[in-house]
């Protein structure tokens, strides 16, 4: 942390070219250190993507307690979601709480063409295949 105090200090413009990513197993696993480092990085000004995220390895309450910027939604969750109202509902789960919290969501690796028109339709930040 203080590397980085000591970086901002050095160039302001460093926190646009540096962007933390960490895992939600990661995250949950080290639950009290990634808070405590979220914290430290949010006063920095640098941004911090969750990816692989499963709401099963890091919950959606869970993750009110810390300041993110973006959600990268893990394929399982996307992997045929157009049949899938499970999915469908957790997914949805997760816009909504994105756009309250201010969040972008990333969606990658879609293959089927039925879940990337249902995915694009979604109030998402970026979908790929």
């Amino acid at each position: 942390i203080k590397f980085l105090h000591d970086l901002t200090l050095e160039d302001k413009n460093v926190v646009n070219n540096i962007l933390f990513s960490i895992t939600s197993y990661t995250a949950n696993a080290n639950k009290v250190d990634f808070i405590t480092f979220v914290n430290k990085v949010n006063e920095l000004k640098f941004e911090i993507l969750l990816k692989r995220f499963k709401t099963k390895d890091y919950s959606l309450e869970d993750l009110s307690d810390v300041k993110i910027n973006y959600i990268k939604i893990d394929k399982d969750l996307t992997q045929n979601i157009h049949n899938d109202l499970v999915k469908k509902h957790r997914i949805k789960n997760i816009v909504v709480y994105a756009e309250v919290n201010d969040i972008k969501l990333i969606v990658e690796n879609v293959e089927s063409d039925q879940d990337y028109k249902f995915l694009s339709k979604l109030d998402l930040y970026a979908v790929n295949r």
